[in-house]
């Protein structure tokens, strides 16, 4: 139970998230490992009080507790991240056409305030990517859940938005939504489109 305990520490505290390079900014990748480390960890840790030697040793008792609660708090961190970067990719796409900013200037508005916030958190973790320095950050969940949901009010004027192009312009009906964004943004440009 030591050992184990032992280990799983010195893996976390060296334990670094992955980034890679995307458009001037590091994203995180490699969630499938930190979540299977995650998950078996926390299961570990959950077969272990089952252990008759855990009730005898507060320390054991102590130390469990404590890393349970860190590695659910990293575990609800990273689901909403995941989200979050995903939604944040795909906007920040969209809101590179100057077409889309002038026609939905409130959603552009919100959306530059959470990239602002969103670039600030990413090179936070670029210059400390060791994952349990995630867990010192200031209310990094709620202002997580806060950026997800904005980008879902932002996603869902978008399609509203597009929607309405495609009452205008009935065969827009056959294209998907990232193909119309894009043809909406080059409207100025038939060759183009």
């Amino acid at each position: 139970l030591e050992q184990f305990l032992k280990t799983m520490k010195e893996t976390w505290v060296v334990s670094e998230v992955q980034l890679v390079p995307r458009d001037n900014l590091k994203i995180v990748t490699g969630w499938d490992i930190m979540f299977t480390a995650l998950e078996d960890n926390l299961s570990s840790l959950a077969s272990l009080k089952g252990s008759p030697y855990f009730k005898n040793v507060p320390e054991f008792q102590e130390d469990t507790a404590i890393w349970e609660t860190r590695l659910t708090n990293l575990r609800g961190i990273f689901q909403i991240w995941v989200e979050v970067q995903k939604k944040w990719m795909y906007l920040r796409g969209i809101f590179k056409n100057a077409d889309i900013k002038t026609q939905l200037p409130a959603q552009y508005a919100k959306f530059k305030s959470i990239d602002n916030e969103f670039m600030g958190l990413m090179k936070r973790v670029t210059a400390q990517p060791r994952v349990l320095d995630l867990l010192q950050i200031d209310n990094l969940l709620r202002q997580l859940e806060r950026q997800e949901q904005t980008m879902t009010v932002i996603q869902k004027a978008l399609g509203e938005y597009l929607e309405m192009q495609r009452q205008i312009f009935p065969r827009f009906y056959f294209v998907n939504n990232d193909d119309l964004v894009e043809i909406v943004g080059n409207s100025n440009e038939p060759a183009k489109i």
